[in-house]
């Protein structure tokens, strides 16, 4: 239920500036005719309150370049929880944003040659280190596209529902080679 709003179908109206208590219901009355306002739904709740998903933010290690038969570490970093209140057609509401899944395509066009995976899911953010949720083995020399998608769960008191936010990015995959030489 929105605000204190049980009862209102028939309920008392009760002045916007008037002191509220759990025991008497607040059914505003917006629009002024006199009969109580229904509560906002979910989907008028996300259009007037939701913040928009925070883009997110695709970690690596390496971070600006990777290299063959090395490692790559993916995860996210930045924001992955937001939460938004204020009032909704004289209800109080609430909208939060939790991140629930984070998706990861390496754009490693050429890993089902190798058996490695391209796409990656995971329901935790990850951190920099071997141990992270999602990792990758180049094994060619390309510039890859990269991206992230995160999956946010969005709730209101009225219901709940999911959205989605993602970026892209070209990280470059270079190779190293050991060079033999004699001494003088």
């Amino acid at each position: 239920m929105v605000g204190n709003a049980e009862g209102c179908e028939g309920g008392r109206i009760v002045d916007a500036g008037a002191e509220q208590s759990d025991a008497i219901p607040y059914c505003p009355d917006v629009d002024g005719d006199g009969i109580a306002d229904p509560p906002p739904t979910h989907g008028q709740i996300v259009a007037a309150l939701c913040p928009t998903a925070p883009a997110p933010i695709l970690a690596t290690s390496p971070p600006d370049e990777g290299y063959t038969g090395l490692e790559t570490w993916f995860w996210s970093t930045g924001t992955h929880q937001v939460t938004e209140t204020g009032t909704v057609g004289g209800y109080a509401v609430s909208c939060q944003l939790e991140a629930v899944e984070f998706a990861v395509d390496t754009g490693d066009v050429h890993a089902d040659e190798f058996g490695h995976p391209r796409h990656y899911t995971s329901t935790s953010p990850g951190h920099d280190g071997a141990d992270t949720d999602i990792t990758h083995l180049y094994e060619r020399v390309d510039t890859y596209t990269q991206s992230l998608t995160i999956t946010w769960s969005r709730r209101t008191q009225m219901g709940a529902d999911r959205t989605t936010s993602s970026t892209t990015r070209d990280y470059p995959v270079l190779e190293i080679r050991a060079v033999a030489t004699t001494g003088p």
